[in-house]
């Protein structure tokens, strides 16, 4: 396998068959997944936290239109899958990390402080510093 990379490196023939093979690969893993767990992955990887609607049907290549109807289809919201997107990537940083507080609702696109601290509380039912030391004393 390595020989063969190293190759197409070297051989724009199998640099042309190796793109052509990573196409189809993605092509096969987005249509087996539904339009909620593609907005998920897309969100999820996402460089920025809050991510308008509009971006990710532009990056599907469907209308904001279109991806709200396959939404309500699957019987579930743009806003419903972005809370969830942003309350994972919140439990990740304070498990994984030690950032401050105050740099994780920044880095989840959160202007102030408090807005993360109660949008946290609706999604726990913890404040995200008794999260961080419960999760922590249980190690």
């Amino acid at each position: 396998m390595v020989y063969e990379f190293l190759q197409a490196k070297a051989n724009p023939l199998m640099k042309k068959k190796y793109e052509e093979e990573c196409r189809i690969l993605y092509l096969r893993l987005n249509e087996s997944q539904t339009v909620t767990e593609r907005i998920y992955n897309e969100l999820y990887y996402h460089e920025e936290a809050i991510v308008p609607m509009a971006e990710i049907a532009s990056n599907m290549n469907i209308s904001s239109r279109t991806l709200r109807r396959y939404l309500y289809d699957e019987g579930i919201t743009y806003q419903t899958i972005l809370s969830n997107v942003l309350k994972n990537k919140a439990i990740d940083f304070l498990t994984t990390t030690e950032l401050t507080i105050e740099k994780i609702a920044e880095k989840l696109g959160y202007s102030d402080t408090a807005n993360f601290y109660h949008a946290f509380k609706k999604w726990t039912g913890n404040l995200p510093s008794s999260y961080r030391h419960n999760k922590k004393r249980f190690r």
